[in-house]
């Protein structure tokens, strides 16, 4: 007994043939994976560019801490240089420690002994 078909017209067929069809399957498939490939690439790309923005921003950022302590350092050096000026350490010496010059005769002169191993 001969099976009965049922013969498929309009577009019940070319659904039929777009679905099953190896050529239109074959192209889909390459058409989808092309359109994948190249919405991970727009992404990548998106990426890449959201990465070089902020390292951009943290370049800015050390920049600008790095002037900053190299302004605090020339501050520190000027200070350093100040205070170890020689009028600067005679004055505290003598107000707050109390010292002064010596007088005439406060001073003697020590020599070594030949033999003491000096």
């Amino acid at each position: 007994m001969a099976r009965n078909r049922r013969k498929v017209v309009g577009w019940g067929a070319r659904w039929q043939q777009m679905v099953f069809d190896p050529a239109v399957v074959g192209r889909r498939w390459r058409l989808g994976v092309t359109a994948l490939a190249v919405i991970t690439l727009i992404g990548a790309q998106v990426w890449v560019r959201l990465q070089v923005d902020e390292l951009g921003y943290r370049v800015q950022r050390t920049t600008a801490v790095i002037e900053k302590l190299d302004h605090e350092h020339s501050e520190l050096l000027a200070e350093l240089n100040s205070e170890k000026s020689p009028a600067l350490l005679s004055e505290r010496a003598n107000i707050v420690l109390g010292l002064r010059e010596p007088a005439a005769g406060q001073v003697v002169t020590v020599y070594a002994a030949e033999g003491d191993g000096a």
